[in-house]
């Protein structure tokens, strides 16, 4: 039986061009690294509220997979990334040998049980305001001198 994953990424690319703005080449060169820690602030923000939302979605039969959703940056020097996913197998308690990730099963469905969503419904639920706060994040930074 495949194994399901149950994690959502967020992801957002930030490039910068410059045309013919050699007097501001200092305040240029930071832009990037600047644009990019607001960016990543913000994503992590927003990744807490879509974690705090699949948490509240979640069915609460035992709570440990609630419980057990995280947010963590994901984020490298070129890139700014953001991962809510469910907890581990080990956190979850669910033996490695065994087929049956019960995260993957409420999200997704079995052949014996009806899908019940909660992380896609999260991330669509902010996804267009997450999208607008990091815009916003990032051009408060641009904007500075």
């Amino acid at each position: 039986m495949p194994r399901k994953s149950c994690h959502l990424n967020l992801f957002m690319n930030i490039h910068f061009q410059t045309h013919g703005l050699e007097q501001t080449a200092e305040i240029l060169a930071s832009l990037p690294a600047r644009a990019l820690a607001a960016a990543r602030e913000e994503m992590l923000a927003q990744g807490e509220l879509v974690r705090e939302t699949a948490a509240a979605l979640c069915p609460r039969e035992t709570g440990l997979t609630a419980d057990n959703i995280t947010c963590r940056d994901r984020s490298t020097q070129r890139k700014v990334a953001v991962e809510v996913r469910t907890g581990t197998r080990a956190k979850m308690r669910i033996p490695a040998t065994d087929p049956y990730y019960y995260p993957a099963a409420i999200e997704f469905g079995t052949a014996t049980r009806h899908a019940r969503p909660f992380m896609r419904p999260a991330l669509e639920q902010h996804r267009a305001s997450a999208a607008r706060a990091v815009g916003r994040a990032v051009e408060r930074e641009v904007s500075k001198r």
